[in-house]
C-alpha cells in the first residue's frame, strides 16, 4: 500500500508541475537584439547564485557540504504519447 500511495502521490506532483508549465511564456529574440528585460542572461544568472547565497545564509541554516553525487534530488521526466 506504501508504493501505491508514493506512486499517487508522485503522479499529482507530476501533474502539479505539468500544469503549471502550460503558463509558463517564452520571449524569443534575434541575436544581437539584446535581452527582452534589458538584461544579459549571464548577469541574470549571477545575481541569481547570489540571492540563493543571501536566502541560505537568512534562513540560518548551514551550508551543505556533500559532493554532486550525493545532492538529493528527483528527475522528472515527460510521458511520451502524450
Amino acid at each position: 500500500m506504501y508504493n501505491d500511495d508514493m506512486k499517487d502521490l508522485d503522479q499529482e506532483r507530476a501533474d502539479r508541475a505539468r500544469a503549471r508549465r502550460v503558463s509558463w511564456s517564452v520571449q524569443r529574440c534575434p541575436p544581437g537584439a539584446g535581452e527582452p528585460v534589458g538584461t544579459v542572461l549571464a548577469d541574470a544568472l549571477a545575481g541569481m547564485w547570489q540571492l540563493t547565497v543571501d536566502s541560505w545564509v537568512l534562513s540560518g541554516r548551514i551550508w551543505p557540504s556533500y559532493s554532486r553525487e550525493e545532492m538529493p534530488g528527483r528527475v522528472l521526466r515527460p510521458v511520451s504519447g502524450g
